[in-house]
C-alpha cells in the first residue's frame, strides 16, 4: 500500500540521516583527538 513518492522521501530522509550520523560521529573523534592531543 506503500505510496512510491512516500518511499522515495524516506529513501531521501534515510540516507540524509546516515550521511548526518557521519559527519556528527567525525566531528566526536576529531573533538576527542583534539583535546588528546
Amino acid at each position: 500500500m506503500w505510496n512510491n513518492e512516500v518511499l522515495r522521501y524516506n529513501d531521501v530522509v534515510f540516507v540524509n540521516s546516515k550521511i548526518y550520523v557521519k559527519k556528527v560521529m567525525l566531528r566526536l573523534t576529531t573533538g576527542i583527538f583534539g583535546v588528546k592531543a
